[in-house]
């Protein structure tokens, strides 16, 4: 999938929220997936010539056995892998699909720029308090909105492999 145009903001930025975008970058972002049946004469010789196609346009192995092996490779270098992969042996299935996930990644970006937003407010919430309990209070929803922010910035790594 193309790398968005703006990082993900990271635990240390100092001004994350301006660093998240509204909107997906320039034509739709892309997921791939490949299923692929080959005939071959060694299995295990050609499930290593796969990773080794895989670490060479820059991906990883995600899951293998006896005889398969599921791996990730960047949207960019995608039919590039698949038409090396393919050449490995006869192909005797091949199903290949898009998934659009444009709109999922423009609404993580939006959620994750207000929950940083919202967690600055916090902070300088948290500066003022006058009192323990109030304190306690917004040190439970910094660390609640924390761990969101977390799990959105998981998502958008997810979607952006």
């Amino acid at each position: 999938m193309p790398a968005p145009t703006e990082p993900i903001p990271s635990s240390d930025s100092t001004e994350p929220s301006r660093r998240v975008a509204d909107t997906p970058t320039q034509g739709p972002l892309l997921i791939y997936t490949a299923d692929l049946n080959l005939a071959v004469h060694e299995v295990r010789e050609r499930i290593d010539q796969v990773i080794e196609v895989t670490d060479d346009v820059g991906g990883f192995l995600a899951t293998q056995d006896d005889t398969s092996v599921v791996i990730r490779v960047p949207a960019a270098r995608f039919r590039e892998a698949l038409e090396r992969i393919e050449a490995l042996g006869d192909v005797l299935n091949r199903r290949v699909a898009a998934q659009d996930v444009s709109d999922q990644v423009r609404d993580v970006r939006i959620r994750l720029r207000n929950a940083i937003q919202m967690r600055d407010r916090l902070a300088e919430l948290l500066a003022r308090a006058q009192t323990v309990p109030e304190s306690l209070t917004i040190e439970r929803e910094l660390e609640r909105l924390t761990e969101s922010i977390e799990l959105m910035r998981g998502q958008l790594r997810s979607l952006q492999d």
